[in-house]
């Protein structure tokens, strides 16, 4: 490639023997001339050879991720069956710098915790009941109008509620 630079700079001063313009010089080594001005112009910052090697693409390895020891909070956290959004409120309740949801799904995926087992699944929905009283389910239904006898007009509603500790409706 070094070669290829002297030659360009050849054809720039109009003193190369092989080609008269910068188009033929491209076309005879079977690269762009978008690309090979890029290296150029890289290579004339830093004269180095260095330089003219291709870079690597794409974001550097662990430049955008969280620090080591809120990423295992997260991981001890899921482990708990608690979701993203959830996660994302008692870090938020603990003043620290707190991941968006999608974040906190990444590093999950990342420790194959996307998808709760049935252990996490079953911890998470136990409900504990202590005394009556305590979890109460409500169902609430419409009446059609003119179904009772008493004004026909007025909606009414019938409201059922079962203590889940006692069972009594």
């Amino acid at each position: 490639m070094l070669l290829c630079v002297a030659e360009y700079e050849l054809i720039k001063s109009g003193q190369s023997k092989q080609f008269k313009t910068v188009k033929s010089f491209c076309e005879y080594h079977k690269f762009s001339h978008q690309n090979f001005m890029k290296l150029y112009h890289r290579y004339r910052q830093h004269p180095v050879e260095k330089s003219l090697l291709p870079r690597k693409r794409g974001p550097k390895f662990k430049a955008r991720r969280f620090d080591l020891e809120t990423e295992a909070e997260i991981v001890s956290l899921r482990r708990l069956g608690n979701n993203r959004y959830e996660i994302r409120n008692i870090l938020s309740s603990k003043n620290q710098i707190v991941p968006c949801a999608t974040t906190i799904y990444n590093i999950c995926k990342r420790h194959g915790l996307n998808r709760l087992g049935s252990t996490e699944k079953h911890e998470r929905r136990k409900i504990i009941m202590k005394r009556i009283g305590e979890p109460v389910h409500i169902d609430c239904h419409q009446l059609s109008k003119g179904i009772t006898i008493a004004e026909p007009q007025k909606t009414y509603h019938l409201l059922g509620l079962i203590d889940d500790y006692s069972r009594l409706a």
